[in-house]
């Protein structure tokens, strides 16, 4: 009787050394993972500056206090510039700067001139993309803007090459013989450019 009692004495402290056994192997298992994923990217491509490039030719001003970027929207920049007479030309360089540290490249050029001298505004140039970086106004309109120095697919770096500069220019075209019609005495010029990521660099 004796020695039964310890069969089952045995038997029930290996059953409990059996079910710690388990236990231990059900903690010794159980994983706890954390972490935090922090986006460090910053996009900043804008305008940094525009200014008159040398001197005016002829008797061609620029409109003091106009030609600037805007304090309030560094995407967008302005400029005035007034011609008497046929020659007279000016010139604004444009510098775009890369603040972020994701390169850049331009994907596209629009740029649009259209004669508001008059009561009723009309569109004479509109190119699509610029693609090749030239654009100058088409025809025999008085007042003749040119853009060069950016084109699609320039790039825009961080760091030492984050800074792009190209120019506009402002011209009474000398062509014309005639004074022009009051919708030619004022002509605005829009450029838009348009800047993505560029994953080649």
């Amino acid at each position: 009787m004796e020695h039964k009692n310890k069969n089952l004495l045995i038997g029930g402290l290996l059953a409990i050394v059996f079910v710690m056994a388990v236990g231990y192997a059900a903690f010794a298992t159980q994983l706890n993972i954390n972490g935090t994923a922090e986006i460090t990217s910053n996009w900043d491509v804008h305008i940094k500056s525009i200014a008159v490039q040398g001197e005016p030719t002829g008797t061609a001003t620029d409109e003091e206090g106009v030609t600037k970027v805007d304090p309030d929207n560094n995407l967008q920049a302005n400029f005035s510039a007034k011609l008497v007479a046929p020659g007279d030309s000016i010139v604004y360089t444009v510098t775009i700067e890369n603040s972020g540290n994701l390169n850049a490249k331009v994907s596209g050029i629009t740029v649009t001139q259209k004669n508001t001298g008059g009561s009723a505004s009309d569109t004479i140039n509109v190119t699509g993309t610029a693609a090749d970086g030239n654009f100058t106004t088409e025809g025999n309109n008085p007042i003749k803007y040119t853009v060069t120095g950016i084109k699609t697919g320039d790039q825009l770096g961080t760091g030492e090459s984050n800074t792009k500069t190209f120019t506009v220019t402002a011209t009474y075209n000398d062509a014309v013989t005639s004074q022009p019609t009051e919708a030619q005495l004022k002509s605005d010029l829009t450029i838009v450019l348009s800047y993505e990521q560029d994953k080649g660099v």
